[in-house]
């Protein structure tokens, strides 16, 4: 058993999940008969046989997981989420007192080696085992968001062009009752007027042609991962479109549109109940989906995520299977939000992404300047934000996406007959040995 020695934390042995003991000081903290168990207990359902099929050998979770040292300095962004809604919740001292406790757990270094649950896992995990598995603490904004994110669809135009539908996508990402109001009036806004005419509107990180001719002109089998309340129903309005469009070019092909939200509430992300609610609900805008849910062609999954992004080795094994099935039928991914990425790259399915550079976190990683749109491509098993947190990151979504669309890159693709797996194989095994980044890989290679 390993044990984790906080600096004025000690005399009582408490064990949870992996195997770790926390010394407590007797006055420091009165836990609830199996709190921390709850906390702690195992999270992983996808069996190691599914999982290596998703992922490469040498798989490092998201941003804001234990597994990785520098990852750390994240945890104090997700705690703030959560401190928000907990002073908001909390009446007992003593559920602050495990609030607190759990928040100086996160931050202790000693945690860095710890790579099987991430900080977002602990902190829904302790909301959860405080306030019960159906009180959501966000509950008040995120009705709010969703309020809006109805009257914006309502607005817009009728006949949207799919480039049209891409700049919407990127700018309802900003659709999260998270800042201060000036800022949420200003996002809104800002919503407001690409939802009017978003044809007045361009993406500043441009993968349309590819997703046009990847997603829109090939009915496939699709994996969405939905980010916030509000701005979900964007997305599920562009995807009744994709599935009618798909039933229109191959009314018996072989395509699925599944949604992977979370199962339980987690800050302001979207949930199960939530879409649920959304398809079903008087005079929905999107009452079509449950005619292609009927013949089996659009699926939402209710075992998806319990926290903030998507940390893959937590998926159901149902959600694993399907993806499995993405790789084994040439099927694509689609992530909205910054969270659900980083969780989720090196994933062996490509990856478009669509999102706001809303930080300068965002900023950092896609080259973008803030307040502008983007749609991000990653190819199978590549990392975008490989070096995120440096001061000057590997490589940008900028630089990934024009190296994808380069000579270079057609090249080597060709010289693989189009499979991009074996192409990107191939460039794998030149930055090994060569010790260079996808980027530099690709610009080095001669073909």
């Amino acid at each position: 058993m390993r044990y984790i020695n906080l600096s004025n934390l000690n005399a009582v042995q408490t064990s949870f999940h992996g195997g770790i003991a926390i010394k407590l000081a007797p006055h420091s903290i009165s836990f609830r008969p199996g709190l921390t168990k709850r906390v702690f207990e195992e999270l992983g359902a996808m069996n190691q046989i599914t999982f290596s099929r998703l992922f490469p050998q040498g798989y490092k979770p998201g941003l804001f997981t234990f597994g990785e040292h520098p990852h750390i300095g994240e945890a104090a962004n997700i705690v703030e989420r959560y401190r928000d809604a907990f002073v908001r919740g909390i009446v007992n001292p003593g559920q602050i007192a495990e609030f607190n406790l759990y928040s100086r757990l996160i931050e202790a270094k000693d945690l860095s080696r710890h790579s099987d649950i991430t900080i977002a896992e602990v902190m829904g995990k302790l909301a959860r085992s405080i306030f019960g598995d159906s009180v959501d603490q966000f509950k008040g904004p995120n009705e709010k968001a969703d309020r809006i994110g109805r009257e914006l669809v309502s607005i817009l135009p009728k006949d949207m062009s799919w480039k049209d539908w891409m700049v919407t996508l990127s700018a309802s990402n900003a659709l999260e009752l998270f800042s201060t109001k000036p800022k949420w009036d200003y996002l809104i806004d800002d919503i407001r007027r690409v939802s009017e005419n978003p044809g007045n509107f361009k993406l500043g990180l441009d993968a349309s042609d590819l997703f046009i001719e990847r997603v829109i002109s090939r009915p496939q089998k699709i994996a969405f991962f939905p980010d916030n309340f509000g701005e979900v129903r964007f997305d599920l309005q562009f995807l009744l479109k994709l599935a009618e469009h798909y039933e229109k070019i191959s009314p018996d092909g072989d395509w699925t549109i599944s949604v992977v939200p979370k199962s339980v509430p987690s800050t302001t992300d979207a949930t199960y109940t939530l879409i649920d609610n959304i398809i079903n609900e008087e005079n929905s805008s999107v009452a079509g989906l449950k005619r292609i849910i009927d013949k089996g062609k659009f699926k939402v999954f209710d075992d998806g995520p319990k926290a903030q992004g998507t940390f893959a080795p937590h998926l159901s094994q149902e959600i694993g299977n399907y993806l499995v099935d993405l790789i084994e039928n040439d099927g694509t991914a689609i992530a909205k939000g910054l969270y659900n990425l980083e969780s989720i790259q090196g994933l062996n399915i490509p990856i478009f992404m669509f999102f706001k550079s809303k930080t300068d976190r965002s900023s950092k990683a896609s080259g973008l300047n803030k307040d502008e749109f983007g749609l991000a491509y990653l190819p199978p098993t590549v990392k975008g934000v490989e070096g995120f947190l440096k001061d000057k990151p590997d490589y940008t979504f900028s630089d990934l996406l024009n190296t994808v669309k380069s000579d270079k890159y057609q090249s080597i693709l060709t010289s693989f007959s189009g499979n991009e797996r074996s192409a990107v194989n191939f460039i794998h095994n030149f930055m090994e040995q060569h010790h260079c980044t996808f980027v530099e890989a690709v610009d080095r290679i001669n073909i």
